[in-house]
């Protein structure tokens, strides 16, 4: 049940037997019709017992009068909409991680780059993070600086991580994920691939302590803001 708040009861004896209701949103809210939704109303209006009470005033003689005042606004502001592209210009990015047996820290990222306008970077563990520590590695795609963005409004992303096999390219390994991103969420696999077959020689992944790694944007959702000077919203 939506609540209501009474504006005033208006009482004109000497014209109308009737007494007016006035009715509102409790909060004031602004209704727009559209294509979408061309009826607003207030399911719950006024208790029946009190609407036939003839002693209220808003049923006399069997009659009752219903009507309706609407006020047209100028609305001024900024519209945004949303849309998918599909395989983006600049939707891939590669990363090589070169001294890969040197890197002792548990996280490392890429440098920064921009797809659509947003701003991504690439985040590993090569050991493992903290649930699969030794025992896989763990790849992830993170966004960064959501706070500059002006409508500040979670992306959508659908997208493949990849492990090259620079020996044989039928072997690369791949994950495709797809999720929303907002304030700096990161999202991804924390096991890509083991631990073991990655450094082993023999299979391709490391080569001359060369790891590469690479994000494919598959789609992506982008923000479009426009200005409208002058709207009528009923």
């Amino acid at each position: 049940m939506e609540t209501r708040r009474i504006m005033g009861v208006v009482t004109s004896p000497s014209t109308c037997p009737f007494n007016i209701l006035i009715c509102v949103d409790a909060n004031g809210a602004v209704r727009r019709f559209h294509e979408m939704k061309k009826e607003w109303g207030i399911a719950q209006l006024l208790p029946l017992e009190t609407f036939k009470n003839p002693a209220f005033g808003y049923l006399v003689n069997d009659l009752c009068f219903f009507g309706v005042e609407v006020f047209v606004i100028n609305y001024t502001g900024n519209w945004e909409s949303i849309s998918l592209v599909k395989e983006p210009n600049n939707g891939n990015f590669t990363w090589k991680m070169e001294n890969f047996s040197n890197l002792n820290e548990p996280v490392y990222y890429s440098e920064m780059f921009n797809v659509e306008g947003i701003n991504w970077k690439l985040r590993v563990y090569p050991n493992g993070d903290s649930r699969t520590k030794d025992k896989s590695f763990s790849f992830f795609l993170t966004l960064v600086d959501w706070g500059s963005y002006p409508m500040k409004k979670a992306v959508y992303a659908e997208y493949n991580l990849r492990v090259f096999n620079q020996l044989d390219v039928g072997q690369h390994v791949e994950k495709k994920a797809s999720c929303w991103f907002k304030d700096k969420t990161s999202y991804g696999f924390r096991s890509v691939i083991s631990w073991r077959d990655l450094r082993d020689a023999s299979k391709g992944y490391i080569v001359t302590d060369t790891l590469i790694v690479e994000v494919v944007f598959l789609v992506i959702s982008v923000a479009d803001v426009s200005s409208s000077k002058k709207q009528n919203i009923i």
